[in-house]
């Protein structure tokens, strides 16, 4: 039991000796996953971007070059297809912002019913994919659905849909 309060005063002490330290090292496993998912990734598609053919057995190692993003930059189509893309995003973003912050700080203020009409009413779009993916599923599995009605063609034999036994057990 004294091992225990020990290491945990040992930590307590740490931390209010080396507040900054203590912190980083908290920090260390999420910056350790961010580099591992998300910048060598990253960097891997800049790498593969600055190629000038795609890697072959034969160049398994091809130049890197800088043509491709010059001529991309020189090309005027190019360059408005990625103004209207950032643009749109722009556009998006402040018009996400101008009504999301209203909503969420009536949302802070209202209870009851009102707050949780609110807040299915927000969070509803992010169901959407999933009910619709669950009723297509619903229709073709439904006792006299598509695929019964596939199996019912392609298969003169085929069991009735409500059917609960077989041909050989009708036969006795």
């Amino acid at each position: 039991m004294t091992d225990e309060s020990g290491a945990v005063r040992r930590a307590e002490d740490f931390v209010r000796s080396y507040p900054t330290l203590a912190t980083l090292l908290l920090l260390l496993p999420l910056f350790l996953l961010l580099i591992a998912f998300f910048v060598v990734p990253l960097l891997q598609l800049l790498n593969l971007s600055l190629l000038a053919q795609q890697p072959t057995v034969q160049n398994p190692t091809p130049a890197h070059t800088v043509a491709t993003y010059a001529r991309i930059l020189g090309d005027s189509f190019y360059l408005q297809v990625t103004g209207n893309s950032i643009l749109v995003g722009f556009c998006t973003t402040v018009t996400t912002l101008l009504v999301a912050y209203p909503v969420a700080y009536y949302i802070t203020r209202i209870s009851g019913w009102e707050r949780t009409l609110i807040s299915v009413a927000c969070l509803l779009p992010l169901f959407v994919n999933v009910i619709v993916g669950i009723l297509g599923w619903y229709i073709l599995l439904l006792p006299n659905g598509v695929i019964q009605q596939v199996l019912a063609v392609e298969r003169a034999d085929a069991f009735p849909p409500h059917s609960n036994t077989s041909p050989a057990e009708d036969v006795e």
